[in-house]
């Protein structure tokens, strides 16, 4: 279908409910809707329609609720996976920070053991093991020389509290700074909390030790230590002779093991080979394992991966060492080994409930923003029509069975918009012709769409007078001058062809605008010929006298208007050739005229150039009526006057139809009708009246503001509204109107021709002026209404401005 009938079409909204009328039964409507009253209560019960609406709306729902939860339940899925594998990562990673205690602890370990091997292999002590008197200088000197070598060895390690050897042949101890016997060092430089003399003397001092490290316990009551004990000499354990104790210090091993993160929330035993706890930390009981990691220990299983000690569930890892055999025993409570894991699990399960509730409102709201212009279209569809007990299944069959219909509807019209294309064609040439339409806006889009075609750029206007149809015509009726103008444009169209359209112009007139190809005198040629053809073949077979005007061939659409005009002066020759002639507007410049050609459709189109603000139509317009009325042998002086002055009249009554108090007057000449009489000669009086139609014109596009004169004026008004203010200035006015100051400086001057600070303070002293006149206003309160802070800055002003201050300008004026 062609744009203009899409238009029509499209601005018919009545034919699309027209056309679903039909389909409306299908949904009833409560009777309110039927008859066109207001809509049903809400309490109402819901019609069948809304329950198939929500219908609709829930497999809507139900569709995105099933695309979302696709992803939801396949990240489920994996969900159990992920999670073992980060239990699984954070029993790695217990594990290895286990082995890390191991290591730390198995290096100090090294560290005594290398201590003792060299204690054990020094020289001087096997022979003093050996001896069993003292009393010889040169064996005391033997003593001194190894207790250096103790003193020596005593800076291998820093966790080695003390350390000293105990000789059995003389009952004696030796340290790194002294001699003793086991009685004394005990009592009074070293005991043990919980160990007595005796225990003491024979667990430690006596008995066999092969690298034993005893459990922990207090020391001088002050710190715990370890007691590292090897008999001596190496390798002897039938007859041991002395004993190696080196006390490790308790403290320095756990400050290494609280290096370790998770230590200080859970508990680390260090159990020997025979299953004694050598130290602890992190528990109330350090020599004392609970019975659920013993039984794990003692059934060769302590990797188990939770034992509930104490009434909480504890991650048990463990580690045993190859250099001395201990095992290193972990327990963490559960909590704190899966804290990063429950925290990441409890955010996802929380970040599964948002994606839940948002995915569950987001198809809601998903679904009910598709849904809804379904059912404002439904609405739409279902809006005037009648209710009937027909069903359809859902929104969709009933929106296509509307749609089919509204097609047919459309077809319909469109046949019936078909038939009007004539009267469409008709209005649109005949506006072309009269210059109401802009030519040079019309596209070749916008003609095809009315069926025109104008494959050529020249034009020319035929017109045709029907003088005497009463032998054709039965009677001078409506019907009969209908059936004439008919047979008048089917012969010319027959004659003309293709490239001319006829138009039907008023009763008894015809007008052809024929579109020619040719350059030259071609077209004129056949311009002529047609003429004569169409006037004898009315007269001859239709006897029908008729008379035929012709225009100018001229180039483009834009100068239709032009041959219209031309068309119609040499029709208004019929006064003077007479009826049943064809005139051509040619022939019209070889005419004397005694009097002037102004016609009222050439005043009209003028007038139109004036309203529209054209001051080169109507330039070309008054061109056209001097060239007729002068360049054919001329006129009169009288007879020019009289056209002049009744062009002076068109432009008096243009200017009172664009609502002007008064027509344009020049500067040198305020009277216009003066101004022509004046003038000497004809070309003056053309270039004073195409002067007057200009500034007239001028006028008239000037009372239509342009953006910047808008602006100007916005700030005139804010200075006029803002001047009482003491911050007035161009940088608030530049604030107040989002531009820069410098562009507002320079905008303001170029529209004024002033700056901006000027005209404020101009304006200031004008208020002031006003302001002076009542006596009981001080020059301070003056200076307050217009802007300024104190009388000093306004006598200033008004000094530099006026010349006097303002005391002496109310002494001088209002006194």
């Amino acid at each position: 279908m062609s744009d203009w009938k899409r238009f029509i079409f499209r601005v018919s909204p009545a034919s699309w409910r027209t056309a679903a009328a039909g389909r409306v039964r299908e949904l009833p409507l409560p009777p309110a809707s039927r008859t066109g009253g207001s809509d049903p209560e809400p309490n109402r019960t819901a019609s069948p329609t809304l329950q198939r609406r929500r219908s609709a709306f829930l497999t809507l729902l139900l569709s995105f609720l099933a695309i979302f939860l696709v992803p939801v339940l396949i990240g489920g899925l994996f969900y159990g996976r992920i999670e073992g594998a980060l239990i699984d990562h954070a029993s790695r990673s217990n594990k290895a920070m286990l082995e890390q205690v191991r290591v730390a602890v198995d290096g100090r370990v090294s560290e005594i053991e290398q201590l003792a091997a060299q204690i054990a292999l020094n020289p001087k002590l096997q022979w003093l093991l050996d001896s069993t008197d003292y009393s010889d200088s040169q064996d005391l000197y033997r003593f001194i020389e190894f207790m250096k070598d103790l003193a020596r060895y005593g800076t291998v390690s820093s966790y080695i509290n003390t350390f000293y050897v105990y000789f059995d042949n003389t009952d004696t101890i030796l340290t790194p700074s002294m001699r003793t016997d086991p009685h004394l060092y005990y009592h009074k430089i070293a005991a043990y909390d919980d160990m007595s003399y005796a225990v003491y003397r024979e667990q430690v001092l006596q008995t066999y030790h092969q690298r034993s490290f005893l459990p922990w316990t207090a020391y001088e009551g002050r710190s715990g230590v370890i007691t590292y004990v090897q008999s001596l000499p190496l390798g002897e354990r039938t007859n041991p002779q002395g004993t190696l104790v080196i006390l490790i210090d308790e403290t320095q091993i756990r400050e290494l093991l609280d290096q370790i993160e998770w230590v200080n929330s859970g508990a680390i035993y260090i159990v020997n080979e025979r299953g004694e706890v050598i130290m602890a930390t992190g528990t109330d009981e350090p020599d004392v394992l609970s019975p659920g990691l013993q039984a794990a220990l003692a059934a060769d299983s302590p990797d188990a991966p939770y034992v509930t000690a104490a009434g909480e569930e504890m991650v048990v890892t463990s580690a045993i060492s190859a250099q001395n055999g201990w095992t290193y025993v972990s327990t963490v409570p559960r909590a704190i080994v899966l804290e990063r894991v429950n925290t990441i699990k409890t955010a996802a399960l929380w970040l599964v409930a948002l994606c839940l509730a948002l995915g569950a409102a987001g198809s809601y709201y998903m679904a009910y923003r598709h849904y809804r212009p379904l059912r404002e279209l439904v609405h739409t569809l279902t809006r005037g029509g009648q209710g009937t007990h027909e069903r359809y299944a859902n929104e969709y069959d009933f929106i296509r069975q509307s749609f089919a219909a509204a097609m047919d509807e459309e077809r319909r019209l469109r046949r019936t918009i078909s038939q009007q294309t004539p009267v469409v064609q008709t209005d649109f040439l005949s506006r072309l012709v009269r210059g109401h339409i802009d030519a040079s806006a019309v596209t070749e889009g916008e003609l095809a769409a009315l069926g025109l075609t104008f494959p050529h750029g020249r034009f020319c206007v035929i017109l045709a007078d029907i003088d005497d149809g009463h032998a054709f015509m039965r009677e001078a009726s409506e019907k009969e001058w209908a059936l004439l103008r008919f047979v008048i444009r089917n012969l010319g169209g027959e004659l003309l062809g293709s490239r001319a359209h006829a138009i039907e112009l008023e009763l008894g007139r015809v007008l052809f605008l024929v579109n020619l190809p040719q350059d030259g005198d071609e077209g004129e040629l056949q311009m002529r010929a047609f003429a004569g053809e169409l006037s004898q073949i009315l007269q001859q077979r239709f006897r029908t006298l008729v008379t035929l005007a012709i225009s100018r061939v001229h180039a483009g659409l834009s100068a239709v208007a032009a041959c219209y005009g031309e068309a119609i002066m040499a029709m208004d020759y019929k006064l003077i050739r007479g009826r049943h002639t064809v005139i051509y507007y040619d022939d019209l410049r070889d005419r004397i005229r005694h009097y002037y050609h102004y016609p009222a459709a050439t005043e009209g189109q003028l007038m139109n150039y004036v309203q529209s603000g054209d001051a080169a139509g109507a330039e070309t317009t008054l061109d056209q009526i001097y060239e007729v009325n002068f360049h054919a042998r001329g006129l009169t002086p009288e007879m020019g006057k009289c056209l002049f002055f009744n062009l002076t009249s068109t432009l008096l009554k243009a200017a009172s139809a664009v609502n002007l108090d008064e027509p344009p007057r020049p500067a040198d000449s305020p009277d216009p009708i003066k101004l022509i009489s004046d003038s000497a000669t004809a070309e003056e009086m053309l270039a004073h009246t195409k002067t007057l139609f200009r500034m007239l014109c001028e006028q008239v596009r000037s009372q239509r503001p342009s953006p910047g004169e808008r602006l100007y004026r916005s700030m005139l008004d804010y200075i006029e509204a803002e001047y009482p203010s003491s911050n007035l200035s161009l940088t608030s006015i530049a604030d107040h109107f989002a531009l820069n100051a410098s562009y507002v400086s320079a905008f303001f001057k170029k529209h004024s021709g002033e700056n901006l600070s000027d005209s404020i303070t101009r304006r200031r002293i004008e208020a002031c002026k006003a302001l002076l006149a009542d006596p009981s206003l001080t020059i301070s309160d003056i200076a307050g209404r217009v802007g300024y802070a104190n009388s000093v800055g306004l006598i200033r002003v008004f000094k530099k401005i006026e010349g006097i201050t303002p005391g002496q300008y109310r002494s001088n004026h209002f006194q």
